[in-house]
């Protein structure tokens, strides 16, 4: 445990990195920042009548060549508008700016959920954790951190049992991305009586949204469903986009002989990619649901922690079910972690110390063997998410356990 000093200290210090980082990321703007940029570019693209989901287009605007295209719904770029300057790293830099704002009252949002105050280690397990995610956002310029501000101000709600402010919130935080809508799910796991209602209300709500786009930007919104399947179909993959569905056809990619994949055709293959990823879906969806149903009727954990258990296994199922989610994604997934870190004692810490022996041998001289290595550090954000599903599987089952050992550990001899 940290003396009151020793906290200040550090979380000073830290503090003082997290400016040299937005200076740095400042002064480089010209190498980094390139999601802000295309939202830049975009705005005025569309003031002009060019379309913003075409990389050409953009190009002409930057009058230079330009790879990320736009990929919101059309009427966010009012949004950007706000922030209108007269060039792109100035944007981009303005921009940068808002997000740390939003990024400390995120922080702070957070330790208000998890009923800590301040906490250096927080802290520096948000700047490391997951690849860094948080870093990556601030360096790509994305929207990442104010759809996750928007997404735990909804969840922070939903804990308080304020159900219309919860949906507001996650309407608002899938105005640009439109996944976080799934979140609305959650109403399903209340005892509210309401929860339906709310539930085809919000969906109409997002569908009128949706239709709004479509009415008021025909052309554009079009161009926006292309890109999105675009997306989809042109998904990544490795450290960038660490996804369970890009991992498994990288696995499989690494096993197939390619005179067997000449024989069963590329289709027979995607069809099995797909099959593979589907029964794993399914087999951590079932141990969840039953999971889920243990802990309704758990006595040794408090009812406080049950509802950030549930909100927890809904980020990490929406982490691994989504087909296409990037490395800043994972930010998702810091409070889920921390939680269950702090709350699991590690009562059966096998699989965690195989795991880091495992990953030790990073210079490993077995045949074959290297093959793994290169999957394993490429998706070590999903298979830690893996980990923490594990963490809370082994919790909701013997919390008593768990509880007990902490309880122990605790006591001077």
């Amino acid at each position: 445990m940290l003396s009151s000093k020793s906290t200040r200290i550090i979380t000073f210090l830290l503090f003082v990195y997290v400016i040299f980082i937005v200076w740095n990321l400042s002064v480089n703007v010209n190498s980094g920042l390139w999601d802000s940029k295309a939202y830049f570019y975009s705005t005025i693209s569309a003031d002009q009548n060019l379309n913003p989901y075409n990389a050409k287009d953009l190009s002409v605007i930057a009058q230079k060549d330009w790879l990320t295209p736009y990929a919101y719904p059309p009427l966010t770029l009012y949004f950007f508008k706000i922030f209108s300057v007269d060039n792109a790293e100035i944007f981009a830099v303005v921009f940068l700016l808002f997000k740390m704002i939003l990024l400390i009252i995120l922080v702070l949002l957070w330790q208000k959920i998890l009923k800590i105050k301040s906490d250096p280690i927080f802290y520096l397990f948000i700047l490391l954790s997951f690849n860094s995610a948080v870093f990556i956002d601030l360096r790509t310029g994305n929207v990442s951190i104010i759809i996750q501000l928007l997404l735990w101000t909804g969840i922070f709600f939903y804990l308080r049992k304020e159900f219309i402010l919860f949906c507001l919130f996650v309407l608002m935080a899938a105005a640009f991305k439109l996944i976080p809508v799934f979140f609305l799910l959650l109403l399903l796991f209340t005892g509210d009586k309401r929860k339906y209602k709310l539930l085809i209300g919000s969906s109409l709500a997002f569908m009128l949204y949706l239709l709004l786009n479509y009415l008021m930007f025909p052309q554009l919104f079009n161009e926006f469903t292309q890109s999105a399947f675009n997306n989809l179909n042109g998904m990544g993959k490795g450290i960038t986009h660490p996804a369970l569905f890009s991992f498994v056809k990288d696995a499989l990619k690494e096993l197939y002989i390619y005179k067997v994949r000449e024989l069963v055709g590329f289709k027979m293959i995607s069809v099995i990619e797909l099959l593979i990823f589907i029964s794993v879906i399914s087999v951590i969806c079932i141990i969840t649901f039953r999971s889920l149903k243990t802990l309704n009727d758990e006595k040794n954990i408090l009812n406080t922690d049950k509802g950030i258990i549930l909100v927890s296994l809904f980020c990490i199922l929406f982490s691994l079910i989504m087909p296409r989610f990037k490395d800043y994604d994972y930010i998702l997934l810091i409070l889920p972690s921390y939680f269950i870190i702090s709350r699991s004692g590690f009562a059966d810490p096998k699989f965690l110390l195989v795991f880091i022996f495992i990953i030790s041998s990073v210079k490993v001289t077995l045949p074959g063997i290297n093959v793994f290595y290169g999957i394993l550090w490429d998706y070590y954000p999903l298979f830690l998410a893996i980990i923490i599903w594990i963490l809370y599987m082994q919790y909701i089952k013997k919390p008593a356990d768990i509880l007990q050992l902490k309880t122990t550990q605790g006591r001077t001899p």
